[in-house]
């Protein structure tokens, strides 16, 4: 669950350790990217609306800013 990658990563928050704060910007990239790749396969087999694409465009997002994350630390 998003919510349950969000408590994890407030609550580890002030890791100092840098193998630590990749590993989890890893894991949350790898949540990230393969929500993206699920919904944008709902969304080409025609299983869900429109907003559909909202929800693969909105975890695209999450999974950049979480590379971007990933790429600095």
């Amino acid at each position: 669950s998003y919510v349950g990658y969000a408590i994890a990563s407030f609550l580890t928050r002030d890791t100092a350790d840098p193998a630590t704060r990749r590993a989890i910007a890893a894991a949350n990239v790898f949540a990230w990217v393969s929500g993206c790749v699920v919904s944008t396969f709902v969304q080409v087999q025609g299983l869900a609306n429109g907003f559909g694409w909202a929800t693969a465009a909105l975890e695209l997002v999450f999974a950049v800013g979480w590379i971007w994350t990933y790429l600095a630390a």
